[in-house]
C-alpha cells in the first residue's frame, strides 16, 4: 500500500528537536512490564526519537520511523535505534519481528485501520502496541479555550 504523506514537519524539524518534550520514564517501564520479549520495539511516527529514546533503556533494539526525512535527520542519534524513513500504513518490517508498536502523539496523523493491521503484521506473539498522546491542554483566555477544544474534538 503507497500512502501520499502530506509533509506537515520537515521545516519545523528543528523546532520539534528542540522543543517537543520527553515522556518519563515511568511510561516505558510499564511498557516493558507488558512485553514478553525485549528484542525489538517500533517507534511509529517517531518525529525526531523523543520514544525511542525511552524505549532503547528497556529494548535491545529500537526501530524509529517517520515519513519526513527532515525529523529524522534531526533525531537524537544512538547505536541502538534504528531510524528509518517510512509511513506507519506500509512498514519495512518482517512479520512477527517486534514485541512492541508504539505511537506517541502520532495516530491522528496515521491511517488508523492501515496501521493497526500493520502494527499486528509484525508484532510476534504476545506483542503490545500502545498509542498514546498529550491531555488537552487549558488556556487562560476562555476564547482561545474554546477554540482549542473545538478544533481538538470536533476539526481532529
Amino acid at each position: 500500500m503507497v500512502l501520499k504523506f502530506k509533509d506537515h514537519f520537515s521545516d519545523r524539524a528543528a523546532l520539534y528537536a528542540t522543543f517537543r518534550p520527553l515522556y518519563p520514564d515511568s511510561l516505558f517501564a510499564l511498557l516493558a512490564g507488558l512485553t514478553p520479549e525485549h528484542r525489538v520495539a517500533l517507534d511509529c511516527g517517531t518525529g525526531n526519537g523523543q520514544a525511542a529514546l525511552g524505549l532503547v533503556n528497556y529494548f535491545e533494539r529500537v526501530i524509529a520511523i517517520d515519513p519526513s526525512a527532515d525529523q529524522i535527520n534531526h533525531a537524537t542519534a544512538h547505536a541502538r535505534i534504528d531510524y528509518r524513513e517510512s509511513c506507519a500504513e506500509s512498514l519495512a518490517v518482517a512479520d512477527a519481528s517486534v514485541d512492541l508498536v508504539t505511537a506517541a502523539q502520532s495516530l491522528h496523523w496515521f491511517d488508523a485501520a492501515a496501521f493497526f493491521c500493520e502494527a499486528r503484521r509484525v508484532l510476534n506473539p504476545g506483542g503490545v502496541i500502545a498509542v498514546w498522546g498529550y491531555g488537552d491542554p487549558r488556556l487562560d483566555s476562555e476564547e482561545l479555550d474554546e477554540t482549542l477544544r473545538r478544533f481538538n474534538h470536533r476539526t481532529l
